[in-house]
C-alpha cells in the first residue's frame, strides 16, 4: 500500500447504506447489517477458529450430537449505555415464539452469568444449561454457538454473528426489535426471516 493513492468510502450512519466503492477504496463505517452479510455469506460460513482447546472441543462434540436452543444474554457494560438491557419479558416472549421447536437442551451464554441465572423462564426450566465460558477464547465460544438448532439472542454483536454464521440455515432466530432501546438502531441489522420480539 505504500506509495499508492487510495480513496476513502464511508457509509452513512449505522448499518446498511448503498456503497459503490472503487477497487482502491478503504471502507470506513459500521457495517453490521444483514444486507452486507448476505453478499458474502459463503465466505463467512467457511470461517473456523485456527485451534480449539480440549474443553471447547468437548462442548462442540455435545453441541453436534444434540438439538440445542442457543440463548445469549448481554449485560455488563450495557448497564451504562443507551442500548437497553433485555429483561425477563423479552426472553419469556421469545421462548413462546419457539414453543413448537423440538430441542433437548437450552444452552445459555452470557457475559454476566449471575444475572442470567435470575431470568425466570430459564431458572425454572430443567433443560437450561448455563455455559461457563471462562478459559475459552471468544472464537471458540462463537464456534460452539454456531451449532444451535434455534436461537434467542440479545442486542449484541456477538450473538448477532452467531446467528449470522449458524450452520443450520433453517434454524429459527428470535431477535429484539428495535435493536437498541434508547438510541438509533443500525439500518438493516435484522434479517427479514428472523422472528422479532418488540420490547
Amino acid at each position: 500500500l505504500l506509495g499508492k493513492r487510495l480513496s476513502v468510502t464511508a457509509n452513512k450512519g449505522l448499518g446498511f447504506s448503498k456503497l459503490n466503492p472503487k477497487s482502491d477504496s478503504i471502507l470506513v463505517g459500521y457495517f453490521q447489517s444483514a444486507h452486507y452479510a448476505k453478499k458474502v455469506i459463503e465466505e463467512l460460513l467457511s470461517l473456523r477458529p485456527r485451534r480449539m482447546s480440549k474443553r471447547a472441543e468437548e462442548l462442540l462434540s455435545v453441541a453436534q450430537r444434540k438439538k440445542i436452543l442457543v440463548v445469549h444474554i448481554r449485560r455488563g457494560d450495557y448497564a451504562n449505555e443507551a442500548f437497553g438491557i433485555l429483561g425477563d419479558d423479552y426472553y419469556k416472549n421469545a421462548m413462546e415464539l419457539l414453543s413448537h421447536e423440538a430441542y433437548e437442551e437450552i444452552w445459555i451464554f452470557s457475559d454476566e452469568m449471575s444475572s442470567a441465572k435470575l431470568i425466570t423462564v430459564f431458572s425454572s426450566d430443567k433443560r437450561a444449561i448455563f455455559i461457563d465460558d471462562k478459559g475459552l477464547e471468544s472464537s471458540e465460544v462463537l464456534e460452539i454457538m454456531r451449532h444451535g438448532n434455534c436461537y434467542i439472542f440479545a442486542n449484541s454483536s456477538f450473538s448477532w454473528w452467531a446467528a449470522q454464521l449458524r450452520y443450520d440455515r433453517e434454524a429459527h432466530v428470535v431477535c429484539p426489535s428495535p435493536w437498541f432501546k434508547f438510541t438509533d438502531s443500525p439500518t438493516g441489522i435484522l434479517d427479514d426471516e428472523w422472528l422479532k420480539v418488540h420490547w
